[in-house]
């Protein structure tokens, strides 16, 4: 029975305190009364290429997030006491200077108006392809073999820029320009260069792939043959005269009776006469005179042409017009029938232009004739060329008549 009555007043204890814990309500914890406050932290890139660029404030509550002016975010709340991270939705290219941020508490007491500082959002450049390199063109090799030890060699580049030159050649001519360039080697010796080469660097720095000069070779001029002297051949020594024959025995003969004597104007006369025969013998016998005779020289081929016909060239041109194409080939029929002569072609300029592109510009015309004239059919070993430039000027005046009869590539005869 105690245990009974034991064991329902613990009962009874037991829910009478679970009855009185469930009547007894939670109190909500009471919003704070103040108004948070808000600054900032990290700004906006400026300027960003980002179009959805970061920004981070601090509230010193927690709240949600009001955005105001042009930018939003899908971040909502704040956190307290520490940074908040925002990532602005897309933004168009431009500035924003409205941007605001406003934080509210659980007692939708709202904090100051943060103005995000001003920010503009530019286009990311789109990035350039580097720029063409020059490009370099052989356009007439040093001749080769060549007696000329500085040498002219010309060249094309699709930019102008510094040139760069390597291997056994240089030249004082430093800067290349977009076109056909001439350039003179400085001096150089007697021996083969197949080591030089020529780089272009444009104003953008980029440099061009290395042009290879073509190989040639410097040699020595040979001395000039000295003309054969005249023969002069010795004077024949004269014949000796014949032995006298041997006197014959005279026989004496009796003396005639003498003869009367002459009268004195018959002696006189007698004596003219005998003067008279012995002056014409005088001048009709002469002493011999030694003679020096000299042999002439060889004479010159039936077919040898005096002077053959010029090639002229319009202003700071070398190719050959149709006219002076005929020239050329009425040259190259009596060159083609003597084999064995030798023709040095000479190009010629006007006044115009620097004597070191003369140079060069008379040099391709003649090259120009040249090459015409193997294209007929000509043996190239019985041509050499040479270029004058401005130097040798066959009219002296300054216009378009004396200019015109100095481009000219001329057929000497060596």
């Amino acid at each position: 029975m105690k245990n009974i009555y034991f064991y329902l007043t613990l009962t009874s204890l037991v829910a009478f305190l679970v009855t009185g814990c469930a009547k007894e309500k939670v109190e909500p914890k009471k919003p704070d009364a103040v108004a948070p406050v808000i600054s900032e932290v990290e700004p906006v890139e400026n300027p960003t290429f980002d179009q959805t660029p970061d920004y981070q404030f601090i509230s010193d509550q927690a709240g949600s997030i009001t955005y105001g002016g042009s930018c939003s975010s899908s971040t909502e709340n704040a956190l307290a006491g520490s940074n908040t991270f925002v990532t602005f939705n897309e933004l168009n290219y431009g500035t924003y200077s409205d941007c605001t941020i406003l934080v509210k508490n659980s007692a939708g007491l709202a904090s100051n108006e943060l103005s995000v500082s001003s920010f503009t959002i530019k286009e990311k450049p789109k990035k350039q392809a580097p720029p063409d390199p020059p490009v370099l063109k052989e356009v007439t090799p040093v001749d080769s073999p060549t007696f000329d030890r500085t040498p002219i060699y010309t060249f094309s580049s699709t930019k102008e820029g510094k040139i760069d030159y390597r291997g056994g050649c240089s030249s004082s001519i430093s800067w290349a320009n977009a076109g056909t360039n001439t350039i003179t080697f400085n001096e150089l010796n007697y021996m083969t260069y197949s080591d030089c080469t020529i780089a272009v660097t444009d104003s953008d720095g980029v440099q061009s792939e290395v042009l290879e000069v073509s190989a040639f070779t410097v040699e020595m001029k040979p001395k000039p043959k000295q003309e054969p002297e005249p023969v002069v051949s010795k004077p024949e020594p004269e014949p000796e005269p014949a032995p006298a024959p041997e006197p014959e025995p005279v026989v004496a003969e009796p003396e005639p009776a003498p003869a009367p004597a002459p009268a004195p104007e018959e002696v006189a006369e007698i004596e003219e006469a005998e003067i008279a025969i012995e002056k014409d013998a005088d001048e009709s016998v002469e002493a011999p005179k030694p003679m020096t005779i000299i042999t002439a020289p060889p004479e010159e081929m039936e077919s040898a042409v005096i002077e053959m016909g010029m090639v002229y060239f319009d202003y700071d041109k070398s190719n050959i017009s149709s006219t002076f194409a005929e020239i050329i080939e009425i040259n190259y029929e009596w060159i083609a029938e003597n084999p064995d002569v030798k023709i040095q072609l000479e190009g010629h300029c006007d006044e115009r232009g620097t004597n070191e592109y003369n140079l060069a510009l008379g040099e391709r015309r003649a090259k120009a004739v040249f090459e015409y004239l193997v294209k007929l059919g000509a043996n190239p070993s019985q041509f050499t060329m040479v270029s004058f430039g401005e130097e040798r000027p066959v009219a002296s005046g300054s216009n378009e008549v004396d200019w015109a009869k100095n481009r000219r590539v001329e057929f000497t005869r060596l």
